[in-house]
């Protein structure tokens, strides 16, 4: 198998108490010439009230869907064993921003 490079990240509908409770997974899986080989958003049922920050006009943090889109959508449960797939593939280098942040996000689900 051939080097890839998975570029991601994670938006929360909140982090009260100091746990994300993740509502998508964006993600763009990449060639060694960084040709894209599969880009998707992964929307969640956060299963959680969402801030009401993210959803006001002057918000400079906004989500991509409404509410009742991601609530329409299952939880992390049913997304687990493809985002942990994509983390974990063999020589693939993972990329993002605030990694950190958003890998403490899944390790509390």
């Amino acid at each position: 198998m051939s080097k890839t490079y998975l570029f991601f990240d994670i938006e929360c509908a909140n982090c009260f108490n100091n746990e994300g409770k993740i509502c998508s997974i964006g993600y763009a899986l990449c060639d060694e010439l960084f040709n894209i080989l599969e880009n998707k958003d992964l929307v969640i049922n956060p299963n959680a009230e969402f801030d009401p920050y993210l959803f006001r006009k002057e918000s400079t943090c906004k989500l991509a869907y409404s509410k009742e889109e991601f609530l329409a959508q299952p939880d992390f449960n049913a997304f687990y064993e493809p985002v942990k797939n994509l983390l974990t593939a063999p020589d693939c280098t993972v990329l993002g921003f605030g990694v950190d942040n958003d890998v403490e996000f899944i390790v509390g689900e």
